[in-house]
């Protein structure tokens, strides 16, 4: 929800905004969904595009996929934000772990309008903003052939009934040298919403964010893009 005022603050800049491979309408191919797998993915699609280096924006499982990053290619990376960040701590919500079990998962996996509506509700800071329509475009997506399957391997892949796999995140997070913004709390379920002991050797600013234009104007603060130079930023979901 937060990527349209990303881009109408980033109207007058470089912009690219990514949906992960397996995401949305994007290709689902038979993988391990990963956070190293998608990682390396971005970078290829990086050489592809003929992105020399860019600011890094992950959400959710997106911010493990761009810690990640920013751990694999430090050199690729100018800035790094990550929001509600996967990778930082064993919590996840139950309502993402009990689709790791075997069977469970397949049956839960199956989208529903109703369903998918609650989930999307909880995802953002207004409810409001789920229309029919919201809905109706996230059961299509969820329809596609193969998405499921690739739901469930984005889950089964870093964490399982007992939590996230963030060891080898956290075990590296002080070796990260670009500039990070860390927003962290509601409204996402996913990642764990205390800081982690210890932290980054880099400068962090760990904010508590309760709407999308607070969020927007405070990235766009951070990687300079109210400046008179131009920036160019990947937007990771």
């Amino acid at each position: 929800m937060w990527k349209y005022n990303i881009f109408e603050l980033a109207k007058h800049h470089r912009v690219y905004a990514f949906d992960m491979v397996g995401a949305g309408r994007t290709d689902k191919p038979d993988a391990k969904y990963t956070f190293d797998f998608m990682a390396k993915f971005t970078h290829s699609l990086m050489e592809a595009l003929n992105i020399p280096h860019a600011n890094l924006i992950g959400a959710s499982a997106g911010g493990g996929v761009a810690l990640t990053f920013a751990l694999k290619f430090p050199n690729r990376v100018d800035k790094l934000v990550i929001v509600g960040s996967a990778g930082l701590g064993k919590e996840v919500s139950w309502l993402l772990r009990l689709p790791t079990i075997p069977l469970l998962g397949e049956l839960l996996g199956s989208p529903s309008r109703s369903g998918l509506a609650m989930l999307c509700k909880q995802a953002v800071y207004d409810p409001k903003l789920i229309t029919n329509e919201v809905v109706e475009e996230f059961y299509q997506m969820a329809t596609i052939k193969r998405a499921k399957e690739a739901m469930l391997s984005v889950g089964r892949e870093n964490f399982n009934v007992w939590g996230q796999f963030y060891q080898p995140i956290v075990e590296k997070l002080n070796t990260i040298t670009a500039p990070t913004l860390r927003k962290y709390g509601y409204p996402l379920m996913l990642a764990s919403m205390e800081p982690v002991d210890g932290g980054m050797s880099c400068s962090i600013n760990s904010i508590h964010y309760g709407n999308s234009n607070h969020y927007s104007s405070s990235v766009f603060l951070f990687i300079g893009a109210t400046g008179s130079h131009p920036h160019t930023t990947t937007d990771i979901h």
